[in-house]
């Protein structure tokens, strides 16, 4: 019994000992992810606006939410005002949008002098590898390049599905569209 209780306090201790370590570790290294999270979303911004000087995070009025269940499909995470000198040349959205493995993060710009897409960049996704995944290519990417607001951006009409993630697609093209209505609310205020 004797035994038992040491091995059972050792283990206690150990597992104490690892916790501290662990936390301390997560404590040290947060502030640095942090920073390194704002840094690759700055070289982000710029990859798809690159004529834009600087970036400035806009204020998003409080929404209401839609009570029907494509709401949940699409979200605007973050609205940047995107500048070249003191001149706004134009909008990137950050949205989140759902996907066949789940939420798929990507950024939107838009020039709202040529009323054109600029760019568009997959951030984050699940999707499935060698199918779904293919969303970060440059050949399903650069569909989305200087593309007219106009355009209706449907599926295999307007931009070309990729075979095998239609899901994925049409997760990519909810999210232009979800920009493309944003930008008509603000157009209508």
């Amino acid at each position: 019994m004797k035994q038992q209780l040491k091995i059972s306090l050792t283990l206690a201790v150990v597992c104490a000992i690892a916790a501290a370590s662990l936390a301390a570790v997560n404590q040290v290294t947060q502030k640095a992810i942090a920073i390194n999270s704002i840094k690759e979303l700055q070289e982000s911004l710029k990859i798809v606006y690159p004529i834009a000087d600087r970036f400035e995070l806009e204020e998003m009025p409080v929404q209401e939410v839609s009570s029907d269940s494509k709401s949940h499909d699409f979200t605007i995470i973050d609205q940047y005002q995107a500048y070249q000198g003191d001149r706004k040349i134009g909008k990137v959205y950050r949205v989140s949008s759902k996907g066949y493995g789940g939420q798929i993060v990507l950024l939107i710009a838009i020039s709202t002098q040529t009323n054109t897409m600029v760019g568009m960049r997959v951030l984050e996704h699940q999707e499935t590898p060698g199918l779904g995944s293919e969303i970060t290519s440059s050949h399903f990417q650069e569909q989305f390049h200087d593309k007219p607001l106009s355009d209706s951006f449907e599926l295999n009409r307007d931009i070309q599905a990729l075979s095998g993630a239609t899901i994925s697609s049409r997760a990519v093209i909810r999210a232009c569209q979800g920009v493309l209505t944003e930008l008509g609310k603000e157009a209508d205020q």
